[in-house]
C-alpha cells in the first residue's frame, strides 16, 4: 500500500478563503495520505516577534503581537464557522505564562492553531476517515530549541501506519525530545517534517504544496528573467537551500537520498511544478541566491599571536552548540570573519560565546549574493560596497552592503 505525503505551506493558509480551497484539495487526495500543516501565513513571524520582545522586556509588545495572533486565528475561525473558545483560552494561558515558555513551545502555538482550523473544517465539510496526531507524539529529535536533530529509528517506531481509506492531519516544524521538552526543527522544517515521515513509511513521492509553481534558478521578486526548472537535482537544490534560497529547508531531501523517492514543488494554482530527485538538472541555469538580512562578525585575537586550527575548531564548535549555521568564511593571520543569518533565536547566546575568547566586530543588515555555474563575474552588476568575497570554480559569493533588484537576463 502506497501512503502519499504532503505539505501544505503558510503562505497558502492565508486566510478563511484560502484555507478553504486547501481543505478541498485535501478532500480530494488519493487515500491513504499523511498532511502536514504550517502555521498561517506570517503568524510564526509574530510568534518569534514575541519571543524577541519578551527576551528585551518588552511585555506589553509582546502581548499585542500575541493578541494579533489570536485575532488572526479568530478571525480565521468565524468566517469558516468553526470557532470554540480553545484558541482564546491558550492565548490566555501562554500570556500570563510567556516569560517561563521556551522558545520552541511559543513557536509551537501557530503549526497547533493551523492543524485545529484544518481538521475542524474538514470534519465541517463531512470528510470522512481524518485522524488528527500531535506531532509531539512521534517526531522525537536532539534537545536544540531551534535546528533540532530529529531522531529516525525512534520516530519510525511511534508513527501509526495509517489505515487504506484514512487522512492523518499533523503539524510540521514542532518536535520534542526524549524528555519530552519542545523543539523545533527550524524555518520551512514543516517540509522536512514531511520527508522524515515519507522516509518511515516507504512513501516515493513527498508533495510540498506552495504559492509557487515550482523551484527557480533566482527569486523572482529579486531577480528579473528567472526560470523554473522541470527537475533539480538533489545536491544543486541542498546548495541553493543552504545559501538563503527559501523554498525549502536544507535537509528537506536528505531522509529520501537513496531511496528511489522525489520531492514535488507545486502550486494550486499552475499545472507546472517542480521535481527534486537525484537525476539531472533541467534545464541547466545558472542559480542566483540571495541570502537577507546576514550578520559579519569578525573575531580577533585578544593577545598577540596568530589564529590556527584551535581557533577554528573552537568557532566550528560554538556554532554547533549554538545551531547558528556559518554561511561563508575568510581566515586571517589574527581574526576570522563568518557570515550567519541575523534571524536565528539564539544569535545573542552565539556572539556571547565567542566574545569570551575574542575581540568581535559586526555589521548587520547585510546581503550575500550566491551565484553557481556562472563563469562571468557579476560584481560590476552589484550596487553597493561588496565587502568580502569567495570565488571558485563552481560558485560565487558576494558579500554587499545594498542590494536592488537584477535583471539575470542582462547578464546570462
Amino acid at each position: 500500500m502506497t501512503v502519499e505525503v504532503h505539505k501544505f505551506g503558510g503562505s497558502l493558509l492565508r486566510d478563511a478563503e484560502s484555507i478553504k480551497k486547501v481543505s478541498e484539495i485535501i478532500s480530494g487526495l488519493k487515500r491513504p495520505t499523511i498532511v502536514v500543516v504550517s502555521a498561517v501565513f506570517n503568524v510564526t513571524n509574530l510568534l518569534e516577534n514575541a519571543y524577541n520582545s519578551l527576551k528585551l522586556g518588552k511585555r506589553r509588545e509582546a502581548n499585542k503581537f500575541l493578541d494579533n495572533v489570536m485575532n488572526i486565528h479568530i478571525e480565521i475561525c468565524e468566517k469558516l464557522g468553526i470557532y470554540d473558545d480553545s484558541i482564546r483560552k491558550l492565548i490566555k494561558f501562554v500570556k500570563r505564562h510567556k516569560e517561563k515558555l521556551s522558545y520552541a513551545r511559543l513557536m509551537a502555538i501557530g503549526e497547533e492553531f493551523s492543524s485545529f482550523i484544518v481538521r475542524n473544517l474538514l470534519a465541517s465539510m463531512g470528510v470522512r476517515g481524518v485522524r488528527y496526531i500531535s506531532a509531539r507524539q512521534f517526531m522525537v529529535t536532539s534537545s536544540h530549541q531551534y535546528g533540532a536533530v530529529p531522531e529516525i529509528t525512534e520516530i519510525a517506531k511511534r508513527f501509526p501506519y495509517p489505515n487504506p481509506d484514512e487522512i492523518i492531519i499533523t503539524e510540521g516544524f514542532i518536535g520534542i525530545d526524549r524528555s519530552g521538552n519542545p523543539t523545533t526543527l527550524g524555518r520551512e522544517g514543516s517540509d522536512f517534517t514531511a520527508t522524515i515521515i515519507a522516509s518511515v513509511l516507504g512513501s516515493k513521492q513527498v508533495t510540498l504544496w506552495k504559492n509557487v509553481s515550482g523551484i527557480y534558478n533566482a527569486d523572482p521578486t529579486e531577480f528579473k528573467g528567472a526560470q523554473m526548472f522541470q527537475n533539480i537535482n538533489v545536491n544543486e537544490a541542498i546548495e541553493m537551500t543552504f545559501f538563503g534560497a527559501r523554498v525549502l529547508h536544507p535537509r528537506t531531501f536528505t531522509p529520501l537520498e537513496g531511496k528511489n523517492a522525489q520531492l514535488v514543488i507545486r502550486s494550486p494554482f499552475s499545472e507546472q511544478y517542480t521535481t527534486v530527485s537525484e537525476g539531472p538538472t533541467k534545464p541547466k541555469l545558472p542559480v542566483f541566491i540571495l541570502h537577507k538580512n546576514v550578520r559579519l562578525i569578525t573575531c580577533y585575537l585578544k593577545q598577540p599571536d596568530l589564529m590556527d586550527a584551535n581557533d577554528y575548531a573552537r568557532i566550528y564548535q560554538l556554532s554547533a552548540k549554538y545551531r547558528v549555521p556559518i554561511k561563508l568564511l575568510q581566515k586571517g593571520a589574527r581574526s576570522l570573519s563568518i557570515v550567519v543569518p541575523e534571524n536565528i533565536p539564539s544569535l545573542t547566546e552565539f556572539m556571547d560565546a565567542i566574545s569570551k575568547s575574542y575581540n568581535i566586530r559586526f555589521n548587520d543588515n547585510l546581503f550575500l549574493l550566491t551565484v553557481r555555474h556562472l563563469k562571468q563575474n557579476i560584481s560590476n552588476f552589484l550596487k553597493g560596497e561588496v565587502i568580502l568575497s569567495e570565488i571558485t570554480r563552481q560558485t560565487q559569493h558576494y558579500l554587499v552592503t545594498e542590494w536592488q533588484p537584477l535583471d539575470i537576463s542582462t547578464i546570462l
